[in-house]
């Protein structure tokens, strides 16, 4: 008959079995090894590698997609700005079945933590509701742009250069594309930058224009006024809705309502137009516009806000 020794011993083995079989499994997810080096319970282990099994059906022949496929080329478009975002793949209800960890350089959040969980958790409460719009009403295969507010460690309290901010959020512009039958997300997201414009820094194809928060232009900077063509100040007091296409207004219209709304936002690609004469034969051009927020100071006191926006024209 056995022993309880004998049985110890059994005990002892089945759990050693078992705690080697966890170690295989965390060494297989594909999360950073500086994160699965680490010990991580049995109920995340199981939970993330049942999300990751869901995530491989849901994305299951993406990266043989042909390169002249629009959305392709869309996402290729967009590699250089995830460097500095994050990758999210959402489940069609918006469960989190995979996201890089380099969110938690932008939020402060963690990989494993959200990985398997609803992403209702990390938006701000009012904006639940668009979202939950914005997954059921996309289009498979169509890019869809979006901006919202995201939980985030890094803004306990409100930003020193712009009181305004959400304090806990940062804002976030999301590009969604709907996926396969498994009805699922890709999105690059990119959190929106929210500082004065003495600290905004402009790569060599961007430049700057700040606002009144009626759009009415009071600033261009050197490099916008010989891209658009036009003399130093002669943008000043009219309004941004000059410079845009006509057919393009909605997409202003809404990147200011949004304003209001986050502190920041940004539109999908919108044609600008040359007020004077057409510049190297084109009378318009397309580009994308980021804007945010800015309260105005004097003499260390805040008197008006006004926006500051970031132009990259598409070449």
């Amino acid at each position: 008959m056995p022993t309880a020794a004998s049985g110890r011993s059994v005990a002892q083995y089945r759990r050693q079995m078992e705690n080697a079989e966890f170690e295989q499994l965390s060494a297989q997810l594909p999360i950073a090894r500086a994160i699965s080096g680490q010990h991580i319970d049995k109920t995340s282990v199981v939970r993330l590698a049942s999300t990751f099994m869901r995530l491989s059906r849901a994305v299951a022949g993406l990266w043989e997609a042909s390169k002249a496929d629009p959305v392709q080329r869309h996402w290729n478009s967009q590699l250089l700005e995830i460097l500095d975002g994050f990758l999210l793949c959402l489940s069609s209800g918006g469960d989190i079945l995979y996201v890089s960890e380099t969110i938690s350089i932008h939020l402060g959040l963690s990989q494993v933590e959200m990985t398997g969980n609803s992403i209702y958790e990390y938006f701000h409460p009012s904006d639940g509701y668009n979202l939950r719009h914005t997954l059921e009403a996309s289009v498979t295969g169509e890019p869809r742009l979006s901006v919202f507010r995201m939980r985030s460690t890094l803004t306990k309290r409100a930003s020193k250069e712009n009181p305004r901010s959400t304090s806990g959020f940062k804002t976030v512009k999301m590009d969604f594309v709907k996926r396969g039958t498994e009805q699922t997300f890709l999105c690059f997201c990119q959190p929106l930058f929210q500082s004065s414009a003495s600290t905004i820094r402009l790569d060599n194809h961007a430049f700057l224009i700040s606002t009144e928060i009626n759009f009415s232009i009071r600033y261009v900077d050197v490099r916008g006024e010989n891209y658009l063509g036009i003399m130093p100040g002669e943008l000043t007091e009219k309004n941004l809705y000059h410079l845009v296409h006509p057919d393009d207004i909605s997409r202003l219209t809404q990147l200011h309502v949004e304003l209001f709304q986050f502190g920041a936002s940004s539109t999908t690609f919108c044609r600008l137009v040359f007020l004077a004469n057409a510049v190297m034969g084109r009378r318009s051009f397309y580009a994308e516009i980021t804007g945010n927020r800015y309260p105005s100071q004097q003499n260390g006191k805040y008197v008006n806000d006004g926006f500051n926006f970031i132009v990259r024209p598409c070449n």
